[in-house]
């Protein structure tokens, strides 16, 4: 779904997810890279990605789906917006173009990401990224934060 931003009704999104909760099996390595590939199925982008916070400024990505070429690179041991680790509120956090210099780079015009927060404490962020200028639906929002809780489970 390169750059695809039609990821369909509300009901659609809500089958795919539960599709996706299906898939997941006894193996947390395996499942966290299903639920990071199930991201674009279900909520549509350029790629997406799961890190968690490092010692150092930039974050370590666990999984990541359709990543562009260079983009572990970038992102090791620096601080960016994929740094983003809110400690309470929302636990959904959004960037569009301009907002960091590394988006620019890779031409992401919208980032949408939600924590994972394992016993209620941040660990990491489910990332998905898109080419073009986007309003995420909000079924497509509840989706991610569904993914990211999928994700702490498996933390």
């Amino acid at each position: 779904m390169n750059g695809s931003t039609d990821t369909g009704t509300g009901s659609e999104v809500f089958a795919r997810t539960a599709d996706l909760f299906q898939c997941l099996g006894p193996d947390p390595r395996e499942n966290i890279e299903t639920v990071v590939s199930g991201a674009l199925s279900v909520i549509g982008g350029s790629f997406a990605l799961y890190v968690e916070p490092d010692n150092r400024p930039g974050p370590v990505i666990r999984a990541g789906a359709g990543l562009p070429r260079g983009l572990a690179r970038d992102l090791d041991g620096r601080a960016t917006c994929f740094s983003a680790l809110p400690e309470s509120g929302d636990h959904l956090v959004r960037f569009t173009a301009g907002d960091d210099p590394l988006l620019d780079t890779y031409g992401i015009r919208t980032l949408a990401g939600a924590v994972v927060a394992p016993g209620n404490r941040p660990s990491g962020m489910l990332w998905v990224a898109d080419t073009v200028s986007r309003e995420f639906t909000a079924d497509e929002i509840q989706a991610l934060r569904s993914l990211a809780g999928a994700l702490a489970a498996q933390s």
